[in-house]
């Protein structure tokens, strides 16, 4: 009987998760699919485990028990080495891994309020951290701003609204937070070189 990987993370404890990787377990945990790109190396021990797999001596039980125990540890392995470079890149000690996670939080927070998002102490106030600690931990995690971080994915979201052709400039800007028509389309041409109805223009010509 197989597993999914959403089921087996949420056989864990709250405290053991918090021990994964923050972007491996939104991989695996969120109810969204989460693209993940991240990729290791492979070590000496991984090597030793990979060998082992291949060359196992077991059938039948035996055998699947052997090649799941081995599985186990290679996944060991390859959160150690994900969670070491984690810290390593942002300057978070291990007991600082919860507010990574809550710096995690404030973004989705951010991207799924478009429209009307909240101010920067409202969102510091609704995951858990002073003001000072989620500007300086969101520009170590995702290297700018929260709201320079909400801006791109604004205009990002709109180019991908645009495309699809389904919507006038209009409601894309709307949907996407921009108030004002025209600093939506001046953010827009200076970020992808077209302003919004150019763009819109384009991708329909190429459809």
């Amino acid at each position: 009987m197989e597993i999914e990987p959403q089921e087996f993370f949420q056989s864990f404890g709250e405290e053991d998760l918090e021990q994964v990787p923050i972007f491996l377990r939104q991989a695996v945990t969120d109810s969204k699919v989460q693209p993940y790109y991240r990729q290791g190396e492979i070590t000496q021990q991984m090597w030793l485990v990979l060998c082992n797999i291949l060359q196992c001596p077991y059938q039948g039980l035996m055998k699947r028990m052997y090649l799941e125990s081995q599985a186990m540890e290679l996944i060991t392995l390859y959160f150690q080495q994900f969670q070491e470079q984690e810290i390593h890149d942002h300057g978070f000690p291990g007991r600082k891994l919860r507010d990574v996670d809550r710096i995690y939080q404030a973004k989705d927070i951010l991207l799924s309020n478009l429209e009307n998002p909240p101010s920067l102490i409202e969102l510091a106030r609704e995951v858990g951290l002073n003001e000072f600690k989620l500007k300086r931990g969101f520009r170590q995690v995702f290297g700018t701003s929260a709201f320079k971080y909400l801006h791109d994915y604004r205009l990002e979201k709109a180019r991908q609204l645009l495309a699809l052709g389904e919507m006038k400039v209009e409601e894309v800007a709307l949907r996407v937070g921009f108030d004002s028509r025209s600093y939506f389309a001046s953010a827009f041409r200076k970020k992808f070189g077209l302003n919004p109805k150019q763009y819109f223009q384009h991708r329909q010509k190429s459809l």
